[in-house]
């Protein structure tokens, strides 16, 4: 042995060297060698190497414990021995597999197997906001787990990676080197877990463009009466809501489904490996299901259904954008239907989606071409007949369609947050005409005009007001206010407060629709409303049963001091019925249908006359 290699020599070597049988016995190390204890895994790793003066990866325990990669290069020395030069990995050589890949700030590189990391470069640690040192020995799964395709997901980070190389290190069994870029996701905030917008299309793409995937589905989701919801409880509780709902679905992330947030009410989810169409309508059951169960949220018990709209390729459409529109058309055809559940796209979908859309488009410009107008409906005093009052009403006037119906276009200036500009035009509408007719000589009454329940939140709703009296000069008791019931129910310090100011300034407060939602004594003796408006629905339905409830109301109303109309009175029966009851005023078609103003002016003359 010592003829073959001499001492001298031996020590020369600063990196760790040992003499090792053909068998793999350890004969012999120099002085850096020493502290590898456990040999028998550099046995293990180089007894079956067959590739003499190349270079091969092992996994030694050095003394603290801990594995670390090393490089071995085994020279043969004599028939009988090897010599095998040891050194830890550097992972500027190591990662050579994958030397082509463009390398960027974004970008990092890990070694790691089933177990542990063994290392990382500066780059992959960056990603989490720690050093290299404080990676090595840890699970992979501790900072990675499965996305869609190439993609893997941070766990507790706010980031997604994609993957753009991976490969097995020759001498190692199960061990990988690989390379991962971080995705632009700044889209989310509320979701930081979902993609974004712009993350969720370029994953999509490139799906399509796999040759391994022969399909894929795209699921548009939609939470139902989720604006209601963020107008009545405000922001910062439909951003928690958010929130929560993205961690319901976030838990179906994995290799072959993803899920995207596009802002708001919207996520998307795209997902592969579905046989065929019962799969996914079985995953589609899956996100209702998520949905099923209440959210609590500050105190507030929250129960939320989704509307999902489903397109495939390559069934449906062959590119993503046509793929997330037909998906989204199917989505609104549930909306119309006022269903819950999910549709998949079909040619009839696609030609009511298209309505909706240049409808949408129509509503844009509609307010400039003056097409918008505030009809009036009276409402009289039940004993006498005498006017004491309108409802302003908002109508489309369409230059080629004529009018559209109410129901129809005022759920799209919901959705799309329009409402609050028109409630505001439509007040400075209300106001100035009611002015009008009082200058002209009319007999004063007054314009009632709906708040919706954004508008009641805002929190420049009584400055808003304010404007409209001064800018018409309306004296402030000619104006009334309405609210429904769900809205005056909600965040009950604020609106108390706001409907307080209102008062305060002169202006009359009523409740809408009311009997239909969850009524309270407590809130009706407390909030400074005059007026409350009973339902159409209990003058039209369930004769002998809603008699009694709005006696019951009427009766309640005058105990409160509170004043009452009934909407929708179409026949004498009915209005002798309220007389009977004394029931203060009243409104519908028997009396006038919904006005324009100069007509309103002509029924309000032609009334005082008689």
């Amino acid at each position: 042995m010592e003829g073959e290699l001499s001492k001298r020599l031996f020590h020369l070597f600063e990196d760790p060297l040992f003499i090792v049988t053909g068998e793999g016995t350890v004969v012999h190390r120099n002085e850096a060698a020493k502290k590898y204890k456990k040999a028998e895994y550099l046995i293990e790793g180089i007894k079956h190497n067959t590739n003499p003066g190349k270079n091969q990866y092992l996994l030694l325990p050095e003394m603290q414990g801990h594995k670390l990669l090393h490089e071995a290069k085994v020279l043969t020395v004599s028939e009988k021995y090897k010599a095998v030069l040891l050194r830890k990995a550097s992972l500027k050589e190591e990662i050579a597999p994958l030397s082509k890949l463009k390398k960027g700030s974004r970008e990092g590189t890990v070694i790691f197997d089933e177990e542990r990391i063994y290392d990382c470069d500066s780059g992959f640690s960056r990603f989490f906001n720690k050093q290299p040192e404080d990676i090595i020995g840890s699970s992979i799964y501790e900072f990675l787990k499965y996305g869609p395709g190439d993609y893997l997901h941070a766990v507790k980070a706010e980031s997604i990676f994609e993957v753009l190389g991976r490969t097995s290190l020759p001498g190692l069994e199960k061990a990988w080197i690989m390379s991962i870029r971080e995705e632009e996701n700044r889209e989310q905030a509320v979701c930081p877990g979902l993609l974004g917008r712009k993350a969720f299309v370029n994953l999509a793409k490139r799906l399509i463009d796999d040759p391994e995937v022969e399909e894929l589905a795209i699921y548009t989701l939609d939470l139902d009466h989720f604006r209601q919801i963020n107008d009545t409880l405000g922001y910062g509780f439909g951003e928690k809501l958010i929130a929560a709902c993205g961690e319901r679905l976030e838990q179906l992330n994995n290799e072959k489904v993803t899920i995207g947030h596009l802002g708001g009410d919207e996520f998307l989810v795209c997902s592969t490996g579905n046989k065929d169409r019962k799969e996914i309508e079985e995953f589609a059951e899956r996100l209702l299901d998520k949905f099923r169960l209440p959210f609590n949220i500050d105190e507030h018990e929250i129960t939320i259904s989704l509307r999902i709209g489903i397109s495939t390729y390559p069934h449906h459409a062959k590119t993503v954008d046509e793929l997330l529109r037909q998906a989204d058309s199917a989505m609104y055809q549930l909306k119309e239907q006022r269903t819950n559940d999910y549709q998949f796209y079909s040619a009839s979908i696609s030609k009511s989606f298209e309505a909706l859309l240049s409808m949408e488009a129509d509503l844009s410009k509609a307010r400039e071409l003056k097409e918008f107008e505030v009809h009036y409906q009276p409402q009289t005093n039940i004993e006498t007949g005498e006017i004491i009052g309108c409802e302003a009403l908002l109508r489309w006037n369409h230059s080629q369609k004529g009018y559209i119906p109410p129901g129809v276009f005022i759920p799209v200036l919901e959705k799309n947050n329009q409402i609050n500009e028109m409630g505001e035009w439509i007040l400075q509408q209300a106001c100035h005409q009611n002015k009008k007719w009082q200058d002209e000589g009319c007999p004063p009454i007054v314009v009632s005009v709906n708040l919706s329940a954004k508008q009641l939140h805002d929190p420049d709703l009584v400055s808003t007001v304010r404007k409209a009296l001064k800018d018409s000069e309306l004296a402030a008791c000619y104006l009334e206010l309405e609210i429904t019931e769900s809205m005056a129910m909600t965040n009950e310090t604020t609106v108390l407060k706001t409907l307080q100011e209102l008062r305060h300034l002169g202006v009359q407060v009523s409740i809408d629709d009311f009997g239909t939602g969850y009524s309270s004594l407590q809130y009706l003796s407390r909030f400074p409303v005059n007026k409350l408006k009973i339902d159409k629905v209990f003058l039209h339905e369930n004769k002998g049963r809603n008699e009694a409830i709005v006696k019951s109301i009427i009766h309640m109303s005058h105990a409160l001091n509170l004043r009452v109309i009934a909407e929708g009175i179409e026949t004498e029966e009915q209005l002798k019925f309220l007389q009977s009851e004394k029931c203060d005023e009243g409104q519908g078609y028997f009396f006038s249908k919904p006005l324009p103003a100069h007509e309103t002016k002509k029924w309000m003359t032609q009334v005082g006359e008689t």
